[in-house]
């Protein structure tokens, strides 16, 4: 997974699909995993933007 940081905190980010953008955060104690499931669905009709923080 990509990296970026922002005020010194690691944000771990990907991207994936095509179409319109849609952008899933995750709740409390939830990683990127809890999308798993649902993500080979998301990416076939649009563009998911998803991240994590380290």
């Amino acid at each position: 997974m990509p990296k970026i940081q922002i005020n010194g905190i690691d944000l771990f980010y990907d991207i994936k699909g095509t179409g319109e953008p849609l952008l899933l955060i995750a709740g409390f104690l939830c990683d990127h995993a809890y999308w798993s499931l649902i993500m080979p669905s998301l990416i076939s009709q649009y563009k998911v933007s998803f991240f994590e923080l380290d």
